[in-house]
């Protein structure tokens, strides 16, 4: 299997990206309100993107705001051979052995219908296409935490995605995705993931309650996402997706209104599951775990505020530095300030 990779770079380097790595096809370009980036399907010869090489990639546009003004795109590349297309509501590029896809739609009726219909469509998709096994998904939509009909509509959201899974897919609370949900300004049920023809490593979190068992208080249907993914690519090379990680104990919020305190509490979170006996219990050769390396990161921030505070701790506290991305959105519970995802690459040949 060949691997994949995951780069951010700013807007005006695409071009010079391109340039300079022939041998990288490139799968999915996610933008952050960007200008660069329309929600076409398929990128039309003549577009933006000046490469003919990347005339037809598949680019997308999620509705949150980077903070520092950053303009950073999210690039998914990989050496294969890629066919792009669409079908019903995903746009989506295909190798022999994974695929990417994206949907970007206006809710329609209420969210825990629609939603429950989009996942089936997923899911569906998925396997026709050969694809059955979802790594990693990213979940945006308006007013996270706003309420229809006296429901929280991340609850809402939570029950029409759990539903899908559990009509549509075996056991599914033990193949479940890493994920993220984050609340947008924009319109959009923005969805995207990775997903595969063989088999993937979930990680939970001992410092959390996975969140499939979450009690009743939480939603009628619990939250449908694993802690981490863990998917080695071949031998040489593997990646670590962890989930949209908070400041949550058990399955209570820590630290209300203090976000210097979630923060760190999120990066305990995070240390559990990058945690070496963790990774060896899932059959990763040592020599791959010490080559171990955080790829970049996405921290959310509910207020922009809190931007100061967020880059002070990771200076201070991790070794994250130059490798993060601040976005302004919802988080998934009202009492939270902040959330952090990201990406740690496994890959011998850059062991030094």
């Amino acid at each position: 299997m060949l691997s994949l990779g995951t780069h951010y770079i700013a807007e005006n380097e695409y071009d010079d990206f391109v340039n300079c790595h022939p041998d990288e096809n490139i799968l999915l370009c996610v933008g952050f309100n960007s200008n660069k980036i329309d929600n076409q399907p398929l990128i039309p010869q003549g577009h933006k993107f000046r490469s003919s090489r990347q005339a037809t990639q598949l680019s997308f546009n999620v509705e949150l705001s980077q903070l520092k003004k950053q303009n950073t795109l999210e690039l998914w590349t990989s050496p294969g051979n890629i066919k792009y297309g669409v079908e019903g509501n995903i746009r989506f590029s295909l190798m022999d052995d994974l695929l990417m896809g994206a949907v970007a739609v206006e809710i329609n009726g209420e969210i825990n219908q629609f939603v429950n219909s989009i996942y089936k469509e997923i899911i569906d998709f998925l396997g026709n296409q050969k694809m059955p096994v979802l790594v990693r998904m990213w979940n945006y939509f308006p007013d996270i935490n706003g309420a229809e009909n006296n429901v929280e509509r991340y609850q809402q959201f939570c029950s029409g995605r759990y539903q899908a899974f559990e009509q549509k897919t075996q056991n599914f609370q033990s193949e479940l995705p890493a994920a993220t949900a984050i609340g947008t300004k924009g319109d959009l049920l923005t969805i995207y993931f990775l997903a595969v023809n063989d088999s993937v490593h979930t990680i939970e979190n001992q410092r959390q309650l996975s969140a499939f068992k979450y009690p009743k208080q939480y939603g009628n249907h619990s939250p449908s996402f694993a802690r981490a993914s863990l998917k080695q690519w071949n031998e040489n090379s593997a990646d670590l997706y962890i989930s949209g990680t908070a400041s949550i104990v058990g399955h209570e919020s820590q630290h209300l209104a203090d976000c210097h305190l979630q923060l760190q509490e999120i990066i305990r979170n995070i240390a559990a599951l990058i945690d070496q006996e963790v990774l060896l219990a899932k059959g990763i050769s040592k020599a791959l775990i010490n080559s171990l390396q955080l790829n970049f990161v996405k921290v959310y921030l509910k207020e922009e505020k809190l931007l100061a505070l967020a880059e002070q701790v990771i200076n201070e506290e991790t070794d994250w530095q130059g490798k993060v991305m601040f976005l302004k959105g919802s988080i998934c519970r009202q009492e939270l300030l902040i959330e952090v995802e990201g990406i740690w690459h496994m890959d011998i040949g850059l062991n030094p």
